[in-house]
């Protein structure tokens, strides 16, 4: 599949074609639903879904003043969802809060993951929600845990278009993620005693469907904000491996979806203290400063993760595959290197 001129060639009617294989490439548009089908049959898609199948919804919402990042994440076989509420300023965390859920029970991460969408996590003391109603161009992201609440819609309507990358990953298994940038957001959210209205802020939403193998390894950046000229400016880089044969990686610049190629990433020996690096082959180079991070690990048997999230600011130029280019000074957003054995 050829991208000409930078823009991408539009979305086709479903992610897999009549023989259950991945339509891999990236993509201008996202699908109201996702569904791989079984193509090794019924009973071992089942279990392969339990063991390796992974489904999530992460937001970043920035306003510059205030930064938040949730998450819903079916890992399959169990699965989370938190909140990170984050001063723009000094990146201090103003709350963290997640739980545990288990899936189709206390916690749902379905197909849906446009009109129709419902994700959540419902415990006794905490929930968290994101759901979009059928003809509705806004998606709204609920949360409420003993003294933090969240109610936020992101809206999709005279935006730019959203990006979808499919592929296959090293194991063979199908993988998708598909984003939208530079969302509108208007809501409350409250915390310690703080309560901030979003009126001007920008959101982007990430929605993944992928199988996994056992030990993966990825980052990824977002960022968010206005470039030296005022116009909003969105950007996704992720090298993860689940969308092979695809770039998962974008920019909405000059109020449109712009194409680029698969990044590189250059770390610290602490991502989430030093400076971060990313560049593409058309010329992108970011450089992003840490203010605030947080660092979560698992240890349990066989399953071992760790990832670090780190909030900041970046500096450079994203340049599209058509030779677009936007400065970017100051612009907040977040940064993930993960490490994964499951």
């Amino acid at each position: 599949m050829s991208i000409t001129a930078g823009h991408l060639p539009p979305l086709p009617d479903a992610p897999v074609d009549a023989a259950l294989a991945p339509r891999v490439g990236q993509y201008e548009g996202a699908f109201d639903e996702v569904r791989w089908g079984y193509p090794k049959g019924w009973l071992k898609g089942q279990v392969q879904r339990a063991l390796t199948r992974k489904r999530w919804f992460q937001v970043l919402v920035s306003d510059g003043r205030l930064q938040l990042v949730a998450a819903i994440v079916d890992q399959g076989y169990g699965g989370y969802g938190w909140a990170w509420l984050v001063d723009g300023a000094t990146g201090d965390t103003l709350a963290h809060h997640g739980g545990l859920g288990a899936p189709l029970t206390t916690l749902v991460v379905g197909p849906k993951a446009g009109e129709g969408a419902d994700a959540s996590m419902r415990l006794p003391w905490a929930q968290l929600r994101l759901r979009r109603g059928r003809g509705q161009s806004a998606f709204r992201l609920t949360g409420r845990w003993p003294g933090f609440d969240v109610d936020l819609h992101l809206d999709t309507a005279g935006t730019p278009p959203a990006v979808t990358a499919i592929g296959v990953s090293p194991e063979g298994g199908p993988g998708l993620t598909q984003r939208h940038g530079a969302l509108r957001v208007d809501g409350v959210v409250e915390a310690k005693g703080l309560r901030h209205t979003f009126e001007r802020g920008l959101a982007s939403l990430e929605y993944t469907n992928a199988f996994f193998g056992h030990a993966v390894a990825w980052q990824s950046a977002v960022g968010l904000g206005v470039d030296l000229g005022g116009s909003p400016i969105a950007f996704a880089l992720s090298d993860a491996p689940h969308v092979g044969g695809a770039a998962d990686a974008a920019a909405w610049v000059s109020k449109s979806l712009r194409a680029a190629s698969a990044p590189t990433f250059e770390l610290g020996a602490d991502p989430g203290r030093d400076r971060w690096t990313i560049r593409t082959a058309e010329g992108t180079e970011l450089r992003f400063s840490p203010h605030g991070h947080r660092v979560d690990a698992v240890n349990v048997g066989v399953v071992k993760t760790r990832v670090v999230r780190a909030v900041g600011r970046f500096d450079g130029h994203v340049t599209s595959a058509d030779g677009i280019e936007a400065a970017v000074e100051s612009v907040y957003g977040l940064c993930e290197a993960r490490d994964l054995k499951w």
